[in-house]
């Protein structure tokens, strides 16, 4: 997931998958596996936004197998909340921390700073500033002040949603207009990431541990199934599941690099 608090792209493991042998896929099916992770990255980087993704790639009713860890109080916040609120809250999640994680990683070499001083404090907002106004920069600095202290609650989160609705939406004109994906920084990083053998679109596979159901009672994901994530060059690991001869998304994590 995205780290500690839901404005910050520092990205961690949350729920590691183990590699295993592919005894559930042909060699032809790990490649067509791995030829439909690129695509979907090709598209999400064309795009910059789930949203019109999901139709396409993603299992129906994904968000009831879907896990978005964002330390909530009490643990079993994202549990307690409407198929609908669980849906928005995973596509507002992802495409606030793909926004910036494509702003971070475009920065000019200038703008690259690494520690937590205050120089580099004020190089990580410039970066920011490229794309999203001083007003909307302050609001999630504000948040993240605050999110550092207070429990999250029901309310809180969907405030948060809300905020990151908006920056996103103030920040899609631009990544569309600049197309940062393609600029030789951000491009450098992708490829640098595409050779590494653990996130060049490495296959994990494990089974579900449980089923998961739609509100209707529908499983969306069965007990025992195969489930395949696949690491990417973007840090991002996407889970797939196979229905019929596609392979559908259920879920988006942090790379986890090894």
């Amino acid at each position: 997931m995205i780290a500690r608090n839901i404005f910050t792209v520092t990205l961690f493991l949350m729920a590691p998958f183990i590699v295993t042998a592919q005894e559930s896929l042909s060699t032809s099916d790990e490649k067509r596996l791995k030829a439909v992770a690129k695509d979907f990255v090709t598209d999400l980087m064309r795009n910059h936004d789930l949203r019109p993704l999901l139709s396409k790639w993603f299992v129906p009713s994904f968000e009831m197998a879907a896990e978005v860890d964002l330390e909530t109080e009490p643990a079993d916040l994202m549990r307690r909340l409407t198929p609908t609120e669980r849906r928005r809250i995973f596509v507002a999640f992802w495409n606030s921390a793909y926004a910036q994680l494509v702003i971070s990683q475009s920065k000019p070499k200038a703008l690259e700073c690494y520690d937590e001083s205050p120089a580099c404090e004020a190089k990580r907002r410039e970066a920011m500033l490229r794309v999203l106004s001083a007003k909307t920069v302050s609001l999630m600095e504000e948040r993240e002040r605050e999110g550092e202290t207070k429990p999250l609650t029901r309310s809180q989160l969907l405030a948060d949603t809300e905020l990151m609705e908006s920056m996103f939406d103030e920040a899609l004109p631009i990544l569309q207009q600049k197309d940062l994906e393609q600029t030789i920084e951000f491009q450098h990083w992708v490829k640098l990431f595409e050779a590494d053998k653990h996130l060049g679109y490495l296959i994990k596979e494990r089974r579900a541990d449980k089923d998961f159901l739609d509100s209707s009672r529908r499983k969306v994901i069965a007990k025992g199934e195969y489930v395949y994530g696949v690491e990417t060059p973007l840090i991002l690991r996407f889970d797939f599941v196979r229905r019929g001869s596609a392979f559908k998304i259920y879920n988006i994590d942090a790379g986890d690099g090894d």
